[in-house]
């Protein structure tokens, strides 16, 4: 069964900015709620464990959810910041692509763009001094299995809430003049 993420973000406007460069990941992904029997499944077919890690999530958003709202995930994964965002290339409702951006200055890049796009009001001043104006709206931690299977990976996710997920996902490397 799939699960669609939860939607929902602050209100901020800022001066153009699309000269600026971001770059990061594109993520196709397509995220899967399965039984325990699906690992043994996922080796069946050839996977391999590559990798397993744990780690801390701790998304924020503005009091008007301005970000999740628009499909923009930002969070700070054991403490380095990430944003993760639609790219608006979409095969379907259950697989979606996204962009992954780590570094400060792509990602107020890209929510700047955004902000812009949606004509909602951003302080002009530093990555600082935008997540200061940010609230916590949700933090958990997950217990994360990677395998490979050929070009993909599938992500094995529990989370300290209860929620499991399984995604598939590939990902390629991006530099853009634009979001």
């Amino acid at each position: 069964m799939y699960q669609q993420r939860m939607q929902s973000a602050p209100s901020f406007r800022q001066k153009d900015n699309s000269a600026e460069h971001i770059s990061g990941n594109i993520e196709v992904e397509r995220k899967f709620i399965v039984s325990a029997a699906s690992l043994c499944e996922i080796e069946r077919h050839g996977a391999i464990l590559s990798k397993e890690s744990r780690f801390l999530d701790v998304y924020w958003d503005n009091n008007n959810y301005d970000l999740t709202t628009n499909d923009y995930w930002l969070r700070q994964r054991d403490g380095i910041w990430q944003l993760k965002y639609s790219s608006g290339a979409r095969k379907s409702t259950a697989c979606a692509q996204y962009k992954e951006v780590c570094d400060q200055a792509s990602i107020l890049t890209a929510v700047r763009q955004l902000f812009n796009s949606k004509r909602l009001q951003m302080s002009s001043g530093s990555f600082t001094e935008f997540v200061e104006s940010l609230a916590k709206v949700a933090t958990f931690k997950t217990h994360r299995r990677s395998f490979t299977l050929g070009s993909l990976t599938v992500d094995v996710d529990d989370a300290d809430f209860g929620y499991q997920v399984r995604l598939i996902l590939r990902s390629e490397a991006f530099k853009s003049d634009s979001f």
